[in-house]
Formats: C-alpha cells, structure tokens, sequence
C-alpha cells in the first residue's frame, strides 16, 4: 500500500472514530431510558407481587379468626351443657337417696338423710361451676386468639397498601430516570453533528518521473 493508501485509511479510521465518538452519548442515552424503565417495572412487579402475598395471608389469619371465634362459642355451649348434666345428674342422686331414706322408714327432711341430699347438692354445685369455669378459660382463650388474628390480618392489609405504594413510587422513579435520560438524549441529537473531514490533498506536481 503507497502513501496516499495509508493516507486515506487513516483518514477514514479517524472519521469513523468520529462518527463513534458523537454517536456514544446518544446510544448510552437510549440504554439508560430502557433500563430505568425496566427497572421501575420490575421493581412494581415485585412489591405487588409481595402485597398479593400479604393479602392471602392476611385472608388466612381472618378465617382463623373465625375458626377461633366457633369454638369459642363451641367451648361456651359445651360447658352449659356441662353445667345442665352435672345439676340433674345431682338432682337424680337426691331423689334417690330421699327415696331410700323412706323406703328404710327414715324422715327424708331431717337428720342423716337430709345431710346425705345436702351434700350431694353440695357438690353437683360445685361441679358446675368448675364446668362452667373451664368452658369459660377456654372459650377466652379462643377469643384472645380470634382477636390476636384479626390484629394481624389487619397488619397484613396495611403492609399489602404499603408494599403497592412502595412500587408506584419505585416505578414513578423509574420513569423519572428514564425522562431525564430521554431528553438527555433528545439534547445529544439536538447537537449532534457528522463529523467534518478533512479533504484529501494531492502532492504538487513538481515534473519528473513517479
């Protein structure tokens, strides 16, 4: 290759490395846009997809809730139940302790049978309330527990709303990043100008043979 080869290769690299030059910003300027966008996108996607989850398990804690809340109620129904048996079956051992005490030929109403019928009130008394005690520590225990999941489902919505809130603003950021990289771009082309090269120039003949 002669020297006015070599000449016009170096021309045209340089004019290439021009045109790369000036093109750079505006090419770096459009990657910038799409990737602030995509990452606002992806960034919504995520938090609604975390405030889906928060949803179902808020939904989850409120039918414990009411799972809690039945037998609760169960507990309490069960214990009158309790209550109602243990008074008649103490009723029945009365009657049957006053039917002896006259079959034997005692006064039921007074002396040994009327305290052996005492007691026995006396402790189908007690027996109830106990059964009414535990039906009562039971049917609160299910209630504190309703209450403690309806607490939570309720936290759960609040963190469904915060998470959507979190991805608007994360996509809003985005799409201010990518407005900020679209006009910077938009002023890259605005200025953008072909490079000028320079003409090639011929030696001056000065006579001779080449």
């Amino acid at each position: 290759m002669g020297l006015e080869g070599l000449t016009g290769f170096a021309s045209v690299a340089q004019s290439g490395l021009g045109i790369a030059k000036a093109v750079l910003p505006i090419v770096s300027g459009v990657g910038e846009t799409a990737q602030a966008v995509a990452y606002g996108r992806q960034e919504q996607e995520a938090q609604e997809y975390n405030a889906q989850i928060a949803e179902l398990e808020s939904g989850l804690a409120l039918r414990s809730a009411a799972r809690s809340d039945l037998n609760a109620t169960i507990a309490r129904n069960a214990a009158g139940i309790e209550v109602s048996r243990t008074l008649e079956a103490g009723r029945k051992v009365q009657g049957t302790q006053a039917a002896m005490a006259a079959h034997a030929g005692l006064v039921v109403t007074e002396g040994s049978p009327l305290l052996a019928q005492l007691e026995t009130i006396r402790r189908s008394q007690e027996d109830a309330v106990i059964a009414r005690w535990k039906g009562y520590v039971t049917a609160t225990g299910f209630e504190a527990e309703a209450e403690q999941k309806r607490i939570q489902s309720q936290a759960l919505q609040a963190e469904a709303q915060m998470r959507r809130r979190l991805g608007r603003q994360r996509l809003l950021t985005g799409i201010t990043r990518a407005t900020g990289a679209a006009a910077r771009t938009a002023e890259n082309l605005s200025n953008f100008r072909w490079p000028v090269t320079a003409p090639e120039t011929v030696p001056e003949y000065r006579g001779g043979y080449d």
